[in-house]
């Protein structure tokens, strides 16, 4: 790890006089600046201890990159078929060796970073997105790396989100925000949780606001009518279950407001956000992880509140992992429904506005989080799954949309046979499709990325 001698937290734009500001130098090196002077290039020269392990690893990959990599897919995908779909290329490392639950992939300003959460660890990292110049040869994967931008202070975070407010939705400056879900600060699960803003002078995050929160496990942003609002699950952790909260963003004092707590379930470990097809209207999907139980809010303009409804998802045993996606002009949403199987669930219309509707069983899935991808014209949905491998030694843990139904297709390559996924995440780097995983792996934690072998995907 990389570790900050700093007695506050580091500040983005700070210069060489700073004391432990971990960041990007001039020529896209990681560099840290320790607190008597001087630079450490991990790139360069001068890299002791990890950093210098951390340069030789950058110096690999990079080389590593430059080779023909369409050869690469065509020969992997023609020997192992859709099992090679996904094609592992950078590992993220977490702080202090710590299992991550969350990766959150985002683009402010076009800078494309990735924020990963490891409860157990001081501080979070934020990787900036740096290019590695010209390629040799012709290339479909991302020619660059990751790096490590800054040192985000961090207390047992849960969940990192990404979002914007304001804007030409609510006539508003747009401001770029990051959000870390923080659930115990070594005494209490009564914490600050943070909200950054990502300042483009100097290409960094900076507190913008603090948010007091119960063992907090999930932040949700959610624009509707006008107003931007903020959820968070709370995942208590005392003898008495406690409520999740909405804020609302106040653009005349730059600050969050608590609007409403959400009653319906206790220590919830997820929310969810879904929007009706034809009317617009927001939902919110609160799941509890150990309660087996959940609760839906719809968003009335009219009240300016958050209403729980009686018809959600028809299942008794919602729990954590609930994903929405749209295949075609329909909107589904992916749901664990009780501790072995999982769900799809379809919107149908109706006289009353809609309903979810259970369209596929997935047994033995036991998902953990869900991922819905589509790459050219094939729709695939990856599942984070703490299923048994099979007798093949293989968990299906990619399906693909065929003939109305997802299918198992392909898996998700793992480091170890006890490996597990927690979060999965994509997003897209100029015209390449990645797909980010949080991977439990003991001491050998770790966020891999992986880029899509389109000669695979059928």
């Amino acid at each position: 790890s990389i570790s900050s001698t700093s007695s506050r937290p580091p500040r983005p734009g700070d210069d060489s006089s700073c004391d432990g500001f971990v960041g990007l130098d001039a020529t896209n090196n990681l560099c840290v600046v320790p607190p008597a002077g001087g630079k450490v290039l991990v790139d360069g020269v001068d890299c002791p201890g990890e950093l210098a392990s951390l340069a030789a690893a950058n110096v690999a990959l990079r080389e590593q990159l430059r080779v023909d990599a369409d050869l690469i897919k065509r020969t992997a995908c023609a020997t192992g078929g859709p099992l090679d779909l996904l094609l592992p290329w950078q590992s993220l490392a977490t702080p202090d060796g710590a299992t991550p639950t969350d990766v959150e992939a985002f683009e402010f300003g076009g800078v494309v970073m990735i924020a990963v959460a490891a409860p157990g660890s001081a501080h979070s990292l934020l990787h900036r997105w740096t290019p590695l110049g010209d390629p040799t040869g012709t290339t479909d994967t991302p020619l660059g790396l990751f790096k490590v931008s800054q040192l985000i202070p961090t207390s047992w975070p849960f969940d990192f989100e990404a979002f914007t407010v304001g804007g030409p939705a609510t006539s508003t400056p747009a401001v770029s925000l990051l959000a870390v879900a923080n659930s115990f600060d070594g005494l209490s699960h009564t914490t600050d949780s943070v909200v950054y803003r990502w300042l483009p002078e100097s290409q960094g995050m900076l507190e913008f606001d603090v948010l007091t929160t119960e063992g907090a496990r999930d932040f949700e942003h959610v624009q509707a009518f006008g107003s931007d609002f903020l959820v968070v699950a709370n995942g208590g952790g005392g003898a008495q279950p406690v409520a999740s909260v909405v804020y609302e963003y106040d653009p005349d004092h730059g600050r969050f407001a608590e609007m409403q707590e959400l009653t319906g379930v206790g220590d919830a470990h997820d929310v969810a956000v879904v929007v009706g097809p034809g009317d617009g209207v927001p939902y919110l999907v609160l799941s509890s992880g150990s309660l087996f139980a959940h609760a839906v809010y719809a968003y009335d303009h009219n009240q300016h509140a958050w209403v729980q409804v009686l018809q959600a998802l028809p299942v008794p045993l919602l729990r954590a992992a609930v994903h929405p996606f749209v295949l075609g002009t329909t909107q589904f949403v992916a749901a664990a429904t009780t501790a072995t199987d999982a769900g799809l669930f379809a919107w149908h219309a109706d006289g009353d506005g809609g309903s979810f509707q259970l369209v596929q069983e997935l047994r033995g899935v036991q998902p953990l989080a869900w991922q819905h991808v589509r790459v050219g014209s094939a729709d695939h949905l990856v599942v984070a799954t703490a299923a048994a491998a099979n007798a093949m030694g293989v968990v299906p843990t990619v399906y693909a949309w065929r003939h109305g139904r997802m299918q198992p297709f392909s898996a998700l390559p793992l480091p170890s046979p006890t490996a597990v996924v927690t979060d999965l995440e994509a997003f897209v780097i100029g015209t390449t499709r990645v797909l980010a995983a949080a991977i439990s792996n003991g001491n050998d934690s770790t966020t891999v990325l992986h880029t899509w072998n389109d000669a695979c995907v059928r």
